[in-house]
Order: structure tokens, then sequence, then C-alpha cells
């Protein structure tokens, strides 16, 4: 088979591939380097794994950087002296050389981006780890204190429908821990709400995510409640039970 290609063309066209992956060619040179991919497996695959690379910088999860970082780089900016304007310089190769060498910074600068956002966002998720990990263990310490307090008692709950509940609590720490397992799924958009009734009133103790059909909930201020209530509210739980489920008496 006949070449028709001009002499040399390839060997130009090889150096253009790393400025077609970031668009940084003219009309005329990404024409070219686009017919010498047609017939160039090695410059094909070669494209395919520098556009691969490129989308692997890309974290799948987005975060706005910190307002600290746009501020570092407007400082760094007004810091740097301005190179002044360089005579254009006519010898072959050398447009083409610094259009090169730009894009290669460019990328430099997007991969610097992309690990500086990255960073950020998994700092967040290390923050957010802890904490879950703090409110877990404070939780925890809540609940055995209450299990170790030497007036603990445990209060047994009847609960419609099958459920069935278990109150442990402890007056001396004004802490309770109620456990809830076998609730009826509500229809709709609602679920269970807590209360502890004091004096007649009931108090929010919390309500339940949608769809919950157990729990183990930690109780404050059970020294004075006279009762333990359930309600059925709108998800997100209501100021005041509109619909009481279940009632159980906390004093014999």
């Amino acid at each position: 088979m006949t070449d028709h290609r001009p002499p040399g063309s390839d060997d130009q066209v090889h150096t253009l591939i790393g400025p077609y992956v970031l668009d940084a060619l003219d009309e005329a040179e990404r024409a070219a380097v686009t017919a010498h991919l047609a017939h160039c497996p090695s410059c094909a695959a070669e494209v395919a794994e520098l556009r691969a690379t490129a989308v692997r910088l890309a974290d799948p999860t987005t975060a706005d950087p910190p307002a600290r970082l746009r501020d570092a780089v407007l400082a760094e900016a007004r810091r740097t002296r301005q190179e002044p304007p360089q005579l254009r310089d006519r010898r072959p190769g050398t447009h083409r050389w610094r259009r090169w060498v730009g894009a290669a910074a460019a990328a430099v600068v997007l991969v610097v981006a992309a690990v500086v956002v990255t960073s950020v966002v998994q700092q967040r998720r290390i923050d957010a780890a802890r904490h879950t990990a703090a409110v877990a263990a404070a939780r925890q310490r809540r609940i055995d204190a209450v299990l170790s307090a030497p007036d603990a008692t445990v209060v047994p709950a009847t609960l419609p429908g099958g459920a069935r509940g278990r109150l442990v609590l402890s007056r001396q720490r004004d802490l309770g821990v109620v456990t809830l397992s076998g609730l009826p799924r509500l229809s709709g958009r609602h679920t269970y709400q807590l209360w502890l009734v004091v004096a007649g009133t009931p108090h929010n103790a919390g309500a339940l995510p949608v769809g919950t059909a157990g729990a183990s909930r930690v109780l404050t201020g059970v020294r004075s409640a006279a009762a333990f209530a359930l309600s059925t509210e709108p998800a997100g739980g209501s100021p005041r039970p509109t619909h009481l489920w279940a009632t159980v008496p906390l004093r014999r």
C-alpha cells in the first residue's frame, strides 16, 4: 500500500498529542492530529490514556474550596512580578514548543487544583466521621450511666400491635433508656414520637425517623415523669401529641 502522507508529518504530529488532549491546538493542527489518529493505533491509545488520567483527577464528590485558598492565590499574584512582553521568536518550531510548555503548565495547575479540592473533601469526611464517633461515644456513656446506677429500675412496656418495649430508669441520675422493637409500619410520611408526661403535660423526647421499626433512645428528665408515651405524628414530629398511640406508667 502506498503512503500518501507528506514526509516527516508523523514526527511532527507525535509532538502534538499532549496539546491535543488539552485542547491547546489551532484548527489546522487539530485536523492534522485527528487525521493521524485514524491510522495510528499507538497515538490513539496514548490519547485515550491521557484522557483517562484527566478524568481520574476529578473527585466524584465536589466541594467548594476554602475562602483562604482564593485569598492566598490572589495575594501571591500581587507579590509576583510580571514578565515583560517578549519578542516573537521566528525560529522554526519555537512557537509550537512554547504552546506545548504552556499546555503542560496548565495541566500542572489543574493537577494541583484537583489535589487541593480532593484534600478539602477528604478532610470534611474525616471531620464528619469524628463528629459521628464522638456523638456515639457520648450516647454510650449515658447508657452505661443508667445501666450501672444503683437505683436502676426496669419498667416493661406493653405496646399495641405486637410491638415490644422496655425502659430502664435511674431517678438519681435523672436518666432513662427506652428500647423499642416491632413497631407497626405507619402509612404516608408519619412516624413515632416519644414523650415524657410530667404533671399531666407531655414533653417532647424526640421523633423517630420515618419507617423506623425499632430504636434505643436515652431519656433525660425522668425524675419527675409520671409516664412515658408514644404518639404517631407527621415526619419530623409535632410540638404537642396529635394521636397518642401508647402510654406506659413510670410510677407504681
